[in-house]
């Protein structure tokens, strides 16, 4: 006799994949509002004229501007990337 998931467990697996796909569907979104964002600022638009244009305020602007380009890894604040060492034989 084989078990069959109750109706609601499956209700709740299928909310949760749907919950992570709109999630990612947002932070890419996010993305590419901040790329809209940097390039409106480079054709010399001012932050202040971006925040009306897309009504929102000034400050969330400016935090969607500095989101990184799609495909760009984000570097964690204080950390750096190890360099590589030449050995001083190699000097």
């Amino acid at each position: 006799m084989s078990a069959t998931r109750p109706s609601t467990i499956s209700d709740v697996m299928v909310a949760a994949a749907d919950l992570e796909d709109a999630e990612f569907e947002r932070d890419r979104l996010a993305m590419a509002f901040g790329e809209a964002i940097r390039q409106a600022l480079a054709t010399g638009h001012t932050h202040v004229q971006i925040a009306r244009a897309a009504n929102l305020p000034e400050a969330e602007v400016r935090r969607l501007a500095d989101v990184p380009p799609t495909g760009a890894e984000p570097v964690p604040d204080g950390l750096s990337f190890p360099t590589p060492r030449t050995s001083d034989a190699a000097v």
